[in-house]
């Protein structure tokens, strides 16, 4: 979602900021105050313990589904663009026996952070625990598993070479898939965890100070105007729609 002119897109206009309505799109406001939020609270939750988790999906899903913070009741599936279908997740009712099993294996396993991290990511995915969410979870879980081991690791935008390759992702989950076995999209991940690596710039000094660019890195799919909406309304939250308009005029 992208802003647009305001006469052609009265809908736009639906996000309420201390009784104001402003210039924005909704629900991408909405998800990066949550992002912001998730990984502010990232130094304080337990990538071991899986009702952290559940924890950390209720708030960076707050507001945008029902269920945020809790285990779907319903059957779901992964389907690509042309509505084939890529992945059939497990039955609702299975998914709280398969996540104790996978944070019980990740809190014991003797394989090293940057295996066990993809693995896990990977039987997440295949579990699709989540009515919604399930991606931005197994890159932020991933990212928490990481981040233990080695602190760097929560400002790595890994998500921007997902998001640049996001086909072969989903390909590879179906590669995984049909060989019963994690191997493929591990190999991918590490790849992506490289890229991110050779990409990033060292500045560890500053990165308490830095908490939305760091997390903007981590949601590409997000337009540009939706975080500078963001940064207005964090500036001045009785920010009115003339303030927006003067800033994105027609």
């Amino acid at each position: 979602m992208f802003l647009q002119p305001l006469q052609n897109c009265p809908s736009i206009l639906g996000h309420v900021i201390d009784g104001k309505r402003v210039l924005g799109a909704p629900d991408e406001i909405q998800e990066v105050k949550n992002a912001i939020e998730a990984y502010r609270l990232m130094p304080e939750l337990d990538a071991f313990k899986e009702k952290d988790l559940l924890k950390a999906h209720g708030l960076i899903m707050k507001d945008l589904v029902k269920q945020a913070g809790h285990y779907r009741q319903e059957g779901v599936g992964v389907f690509d663009g042309n509505g084939n279908c890529l992945h059939m997740a497990p039955p609702a009712d299975r998914v709280p026996q398969l996540m104790g099993d996978l944070f019980q294996w990740v809190k014991t396993t003797k394989e090293h952070p940057l295996i066990h991290s993809c693995v896990f990511h990977y039987e997440f995915e295949f579990i699709h625990p989540f009515i919604d969410g399930n991606g931005r979870m197994g890159r932020f879980w991933q990212t928490m598993l990481l981040s233990r081991w080695k602190g760097i690791f929560a400002w790595i935008p890994v998500e921007i070479i997902v998001k640049d390759h996001q086909q072969d992702y989903y390909n590879v989950i179906a590669q995984s898939d049909a060989a019963g076995n994690s191997t493929a999209f591990v190999e991918f991940m590490l790849k992506c965890l490289l890229d991110a690596m050779e990409n990033y710039e060292d500045d560890e000094n500053v990165i308490p100070y830095k908490v939305q660019d760091k997390v903007q890195d981590k949601f590409p799919e997000v337009s540009q105007s939706t975080w500078d909406v963001l940064a207005i309304i964090q500036q001045n939250p009785k920010a009115t729609v003339n303030k927006f308009i003067s800033i994105f005029p027609y």
